[in-house]
């Protein structure tokens, strides 16, 4: 084992001592390679935590399938959703005020009927995964929900000289025909989720599951189909 310990260190002291030889004689050269080498770690890097996680949610599928319920079990889950008729809440964001109003009573309720919101979502809890589904038309609310595999590994909200990852809480709105990542939804969820106050100069900086990476700035938005495409404001 010391035996292929020292012959790794090896391989790594002569590569270094090589780059070093190469970056005194042609200084352009070694950058690049530098850069290159940096970025297939990187990639590297992210595929194989992807990797990691797409293991993880087949043995956490697996391990749930193979557990069976009581019949105890089955008639408390039962009796938990004749307590809970409705799981679907509404969630209205006025801009203006800076307020959410949420509510779980959402039909004949003429508060919403009344109220103009900025962002309007319907939330909804089942199997321990909560989604948000983007409405813009109060007076014909669908509440079908359809998961995408989620599009991104990484987001960063660039502002004020700090990058902040804001991906985490992201796993719900990953719903087909959903807008996020535009400014209002940014302006609600960075505030709501983290605490944090949008600026208006910010950037995102993306990093997707076919490990592309790129900016967004506040012209531009995401709309989820299969996958997702990015949307340039006029």
């Amino acid at each position: 084992m010391w035996d292929l310990f020292y012959y790794m260190a090896s391989i790594g002291m002569v590569g270094s001592v090589g780059y070093g030889i190469l970056y005194v004689y042609d200084k352009n050269i070694a950058v690049n390679i530098g850069k290159q080498m940096s970025w297939n770690t990187v990639k590297a890097y992210h595929k194989i935590n992807l990797e990691l996680e797409n293991l993880k949610k087949w043995y956490n599928i697996n391990k749930r399938d193979r557990v069976s319920k009581s019949d105890d079990e089955l008639e408390d889950e039962l009796e938990d959703e004749l307590e809970q008729p409705n799981k679907i809440e509404f969630i209205g964001y006025n801009e203006k005020m800076d307020t959410t109003y949420t509510t779980c009573y959402i039909e004949g309720n003429d508060y919403i009927k009344n109220t103009k919101f900025d962002l309007m979502f319907l939330k909804k809890t089942e199997e321990n995964t909560t989604m948000y589904k983007r409405i813009f038309d109060k007076e014909t609310i669908d509440a079908k929900m359809v998961k995408i595999e989620k599009p991104f590994i990484q987001i960063e909200l660039c502002q004020d000289n700090k990058k902040t990852p804001i991906h985490k809480k992201l796993e719900g709105f990953y719903l087909e025909d959903n807008k996020i990542l535009d400014t209002i939804f940014l302006k609600w969820y960075v505030k709501t989720f983290y605490d944090i106050i949008l600026n208006e100069n910010y950037t995102l900086s993306v990093i997707d599951t076919e490990i592309c990476m790129f900016k967004m700035t506040k012209e531009q938005h995401v709309k989820i189909k299969d996958k997702y495409e990015i949307i340039t404001e006029e």
